[in-house]
This record gives C-alpha cells, sequence and structure tokens, in this order.
C-alpha cells in the first residue's frame, strides 16, 4: 500500500483475480505499506502485513438426461441433456 504525499489513503498495485473455475478454491494476497510518502506518521508499523481473500463461489449445476424409454435392438435413438443453469463461457 502507498501513500502519496499529503493523502490519508493508500492504494495497492492490482492483482489479477482467478475467473470462474470449478477446479481452484479460494485464493489469498498479502498486501503491506510500502511507502508512507512525504508523512510523519507516528508509530507506523510498516512491518506489518494483511492478508485479502478472495473466495471462489462455485455454482452447482445438475444436468438431467432423458430419452424415449422405448427403443426396438438395432435401432438409433437420442439422449438429450438438459443443463440447470444457463451456460457461460
Amino acid at each position: 500500500i502507498t501513500f502519496a504525499a499529503n493523502s490519508a489513503v493508500g492504494t495497492s498495485t492490482a492483482f489479477a483475480v482467478q475467473g470462474d473455475d470449478a477446479y481452484q478454491d479460494s485464493e489469498s494476497y498479502t498486501v503491506s505499506v510500502t511507502d508512507s510518502g512525504a508523512h510523519n506518521f507516528e508509530q507506523l508499523d510498516s512491518s506489518d502485513t494483511a492478508t485479502v481473500t478472495v473466495t471462489d463461489t462455485v455454482d452447482t449445476t445438475a444436468i438431467t438426461l432423458s430419452s424415449d424409454n422405448q427403443v426396438t435392438e438395432g435401432s438409433a435413438f437420442t439422449v438429450t441433456a438438459t443443463v440447470g443453469a444457463p451456460v457461460t463461457g
């Protein structure tokens, strides 16, 4: 986190957050004060850190398979897959 001169608000460098990936859980980033600017902070502990955790929100989706219950041996048949949530990506 960097503090500009004459500012009490600090900013951090942006970091990329994972996209929707069903195989990755949440991820964490550690932030700390890297530049206190021209401020004269009393008792600023720039060695302290904070952890930001981005929680992955996995959407559970059900797929239902259906077909005609009767089929003659040796003939073709169709199985339909219905997705229970909108398909994205």
